[in-house]
């Protein structure tokens, strides 16, 4: 019995995990879209910036997916 309740408790830990990540992708996705959408239609003049804006959105929810698991 005791075994049986440690899986329960492992495989809701691990969905739980998994949840997060796929909130977490999600939002990236969301924001990374935004961020391109402004890009293909030219609102900024800046696209270095821009373009810098959106690889450090995508290194800060990569290291927030990270840290779910650590």
């Amino acid at each position: 019995m005791l075994q049986k309740t440690e899986n329960i408790l492992i495989w809701g830990n691990i969905w739980n995990d998994l949840t997060k990540l796929i909130c977490a992708l999600e939002r990236l996705s969301k924001e990374v879209h935004s961020y391109a959408s402004v890009l293909l239609e030219g609102r900024t003049g800046n696209l270095i910036k821009d373009y810098a804006e959106i690889i450090l959105l995508v290194n800060l929810n990569t290291a927030a997916c990270r840290g779910i698991f650590y």
